[in-house]
């Protein structure tokens, strides 16, 4: 008879950690499409690791969709200035690609943004950008300062906070970044 209950409590063991970790690799497989493992520790990391820096306006919200099982707000936002990047957009507009999730919060129609961003590599859907960070990358702009997330670490905020004109700097650091 024990040896009975050591079998059921061997295959049950067995199908809680199969269980644990296919849902374990399930999560990462949606932090990684969206980027969600990466931390940056200050302002000088975010700007090296991000392609391409803009600020926009938001005009509005495209469509929404579905691709490795997340789903995706796609808004349209219009390119005001390039801070970073040797990139030759084909209009005006790109398509900004969030999760509309704590962690990779969506920009709203009518604001002003600053944006980190990378090239979402995705199976089905070729023409957007992601905020590097999730929601590092994405920062409003109220009266010409850049409002910082009160998700983000206290170190990158406190990076954030101590420039006086974010915008030159970041022009600066790109430029240093290039030579």
């Amino acid at each position: 008879m024990t040896r009975r209950y050591y079998i059921i409590f061997f295959v049950i063991s067995l199908i809680i950690a199969i269980a644990t970790t296919s849902m374990k690799l399930s999560k990462n497989k949606i932090a990684t499409a969206a980027g969600g493992t990466y931390n940056a520790k200050n302002l000088d990391q975010l700007i090296s690791d991000s392609p391409l820096i803009i600020i926009g306006n938001v005009v509005e919200e495209k469509e929404t969709i579905k691709e490795d099982s997340v789903r995706y707000k796609v808004s349209n936002v219009k390119v005001v200035e390039i801070l970073k990047g040797n990139i030759l957009l084909s209009s005006d507009y790109i398509s900004l690609m969030q999760m509309g999730i704590a962690q990779d919060p969506a920009v709203e129609k009518g604001e002003k943004v600053l944006l980190f961003l990378q090239k979402y590599q995705g199976k089905s859907y070729y023409d957007g950008y992601v905020c590097v960070g999730l929601g590092q990358g994405y920062y409003t702009i109220k009266n010409k300062k850049v409002v910082p997330s009160s998700s983000l670490s206290y170190s990158l905020k406190k990076s954030i906070e101590e420039q006086d004109d974010i915008f030159e700097y970041i022009k600066l650091q790109a430029a240093i970044s290039l030579e």
